[in-house]
């Protein structure tokens, strides 16, 4: 359909405001992108002190977030920005962080809004998460949940439990006013788990990933799958293949229709589920 031509690095990370008319983008080359979806017109690009690894809108699409790493000796943080109210008709706003969260010791993977924008969620690769509180900047939760990096986490429908994944070989459910584990899911041992998503009406999540990249010689031959279980047993209910590298990342259709899974070998699979699912008692 076409492309976001404009950035000069390679793209990390990129979100949608909830009326799907905006697409933000952090890149490599130290800009984050406003973007119009459905022409890929750029509305505005503004650049942070180092590469960007992470993009969010708040909820209501006030605001924004980003990710910003530790290269030039930088300290990873967590910067919030206020959007105009109409970004099309003000392309030469000022975008100067209104609020930075920094991670002296720690690089930040991702980071999102809680559920009402007056906390922000981060987490880290040494396994850590933590709640910081918008208003006044401070920790207010700060949790180990996992042995390894957390490479991504995602949250339900209702803004309850996130879900994270992590290089441990494990998802893990998480109780959102305390970073408290839930659920444990187990992947195979030894492989990294690269995403995970919950279902938005069955009590199913989706958990998958596969070998570290740049170990390319230690790849395995097995073929790399996505594991639904159960969300509150945490027990493997069925396994879908396809993939024949690891799988980087994956999505629930919004209404629980589907799945969305990509790879490192370059593809993506749309995954429909059938009546027989949909209908079913679980699914609902």
């Amino acid at each position: 359909l076409g492309t976001y031509d404009g950035h000069q690095g390679a793209i990390r990370g990129c979100d949608v405001n909830y009326t799907s008319s905006l697409l933000l983008t952090a890149c490599a080359d130290q800009t984050v992108g406003i973007w119009d979806v459905m022409s890929g017109k750029q509305h505005t690009s503004f650049e942070l002190e180092t590469p960007v690894q992470y993009v969010r809108f708040a909820h209501g699409d006030t605001h924004m977030l980003a990710v910003t790493t530790d290269t030039y000796r930088c300290i990873p943080q967590v910067q919030l920005f206020q959007l105009p109210e109409n970004i099309p008709e003000t392309p030469g706003s000022d975008y100067t962080p209104i609020a930075r969260f920094e991670s002296p010791s720690n690089i930040i993977n991702c980071a999102t809004f809680g559920p009402t924008n007056s906390t922000v969620f981060y987490a880290c690769k040494d396994g850590t998460m933590k709640i910081v509180d918008v208003e006044t900047g401070k920790n207010v939760v700060d949790k180990q949940v996992h042995d390894n990096e957390i490479f991504r986490f995602r949250w339900d429908s209702e803004y309850l439990t996130p879900i994270t994944a992590s290089a441990d070989s494990t998802a893990k459910l998480l109780d959102s006013r305390s970073l408290d584990v839930i659920q444990t899911y187990q992947y195979e041992k030894g492989k990294y788990v690269y995403d995970a998503d919950i279902a938005p009406k069955a009590n199913h999540v989706i958990i998958a990933g596969g070998d570290d990249p740049q170990a390319v010689t230690n790849v395995s031959k097995n073929v790399f799958e996505t594991r639904f279980m159960h969300r509150m047993t945490g027990k493997t209910l069925g396994k879908v293949t396809g993939h024949f590298g690891t799988i980087n990342t994956l999505a629930f259709h919004p209404l629980g229709k589907g799945i969305v899974t990509g790879a490192e070998e370059s593809s993506i699979r749309l995954h429909h589920f059938d009546d027989s699912y949909c209908g079913s008692p679980g699914a609902e």
